[in-house]
């Protein structure tokens, strides 16, 4: 069988799943409000897409793909604005530093699902720590000026790139940033609220990942990925009724 129908039905398969993550990307960038950025940013829209797309069950890898999504944000902020870089370098050492993390856990998703109680121990102790370090600041807002039909397909030869190389990097790919290497560029001119918000919002992506972990084998895929994704929006609900991490006066 030669390459070219291979790739072709690669392609039609993913085709669908790369599309509305393209739209779901769009619609991030014509929001103005930085937090309101931060939370269309944490829906599970992107992992949903992967999900069905690449047909890989949720472990463990998913997990620590979340933290290091979390990781990712914080290091385009942190080369930006704290060591000056260009944004470009930023964001693309982030995001090769994401599939370089993801790729060396892939082997060891057997030795990770062995051992859940501890990998969910870590998750949420650093999660405690990140949002117990985030201090919110006021940051101006920003709409793209980027015609969508120049943003829409870039997205979308992204996520088709990236779903084919699952086998690389597991549960990785459910949780790549492809939202989040446009978003950091969007949100230029407010990384610190889109990090740290999108630190308290993956709570809800974590819990989505749990009880995908735990009842899929139960009740399968589709339904415990409606129960995850109830548990997102209740949990986003219960940020903005709050007001979690919003500036001081906002």
């Amino acid at each position: 069988m030669t390459l070219l129908p291979i790739l072709t039905r690669a392609i039609l398969h993913h085709l669908p799943a790369a599309a509305v993550l393209a739209v779901f990307v769009a619609t991030i960038a014509y929001v103005r409000s930085p937090r309101l950025k931060a939370f269309i940013y944490t829906l599970p829209v992107p992992f949903t897409c992967a999900y069905l797309a690449t047909g890989r069950a949720v472990d463990a890898t998913n997990l620590t793909g979340l933290a290091t999504v979390v990781g990712y944000n914080w290091s385009v902020y942190l080369l930006r604005q704290r060591r000056g870089w260009p944004l470009g370098a930023a964001i693309g050492l982030s995001a090769l530093g994401y599939v370089a993390v993801c790729a060396l856990l892939a082997p060891a998703a057997g030795t990770l699902n062995a051992c859940p109680a501890l990998i969910l121990a870590l998750a949420a102790g650093a999660w405690v720590i990140g949002v117990w370090a985030y201090h919110p600041v006021p940051e101006p807002g920003h709409r793209s000026r980027m015609p969508w039909w120049v943003k829409v397909p870039l997205v979308f030869v992204l996520a088709l790139g990236l779903y084919g190389a699952a086998p690389l990097l597991a549960g990785g790919v459910t949780t790549f940033p492809y939202a989040g290497v446009f978003t950091s560029y969007e949100g230029r001119f407010s990384l610190r609220t889109l990090a740290g918000q999108f630190t308290i919002n993956a709570l809800g992506i974590a819990l989505l990942v749990v009880l995908m972990w735990l009842l899929q084998g139960r009740i399968g895929g589709p339904a415990s990925l409606s129960l995850g994704w109830g548990s997102v929006l209740l949990w986003a609900l219960w940020v903005r009724v709050t007001g979690w991490g919003r500036p001081t006066g906002y």
